[in-house]
């Protein structure tokens, strides 16, 4: 009996994953060097898109771009197949994707956003740390 209830169950919340296509959209900004305001040629910056199941976590990393002399990045939209959970008790997929930024020498840096819109992912204003300063 407890096989069967057991089976019931995993069918009850494997009905209960979907998946979905994210990452249209643009994001843009520059990186600074958080002491001096400097612009930071050659990080890398990337979107994160989080999604959890039952199953664990299934999270999906966008494709890197680098900053410019002027420290800018544009990342262009990059269509990203997620799955997860759909349901208060069975997961979530996030649309709006975590933005991760990172440079040797640097301490890495991410920014996720509880209400973001289109207009928070442009222009962006984000800072790195040099190693020898971070605490």
């Amino acid at each position: 009996m407890k096989q069967v209830l057991y089976v019931l169950l995993c069918l009850l919340l494997g009905g209960c994953i979907a998946t979905k296509t994210v990452g249209d959209l643009t994001v843009t900004g520059v990186i600074l060097v958080a002491e001096t305001g400097q612009p930071l040629e050659g990080a890398e910056v990337y979107l994160i898109y989080l999604a959890h199941s039952n199953f664990g976590v299934h999270s999906k990393d966008g494709t890197p771009v680098l900053t410019d002399s002027q420290g800018r990045f544009r990342i262009s939209p990059q269509k990203i197949r997620l799955w997860g959970g759909y349901g208060p008790l069975t997961g979530y997929m996030q649309d709006w994707p975590a933005v991760h930024y990172r440079k040797t020498g640097y301490k890495p840096d991410g920014k996720a956003f509880m209400h973001p819109s289109l207009d928070t992912y442009r222009e962006m204003r984000l800072q790195l740390v040099p190693e020898q300063n971070a605490k």
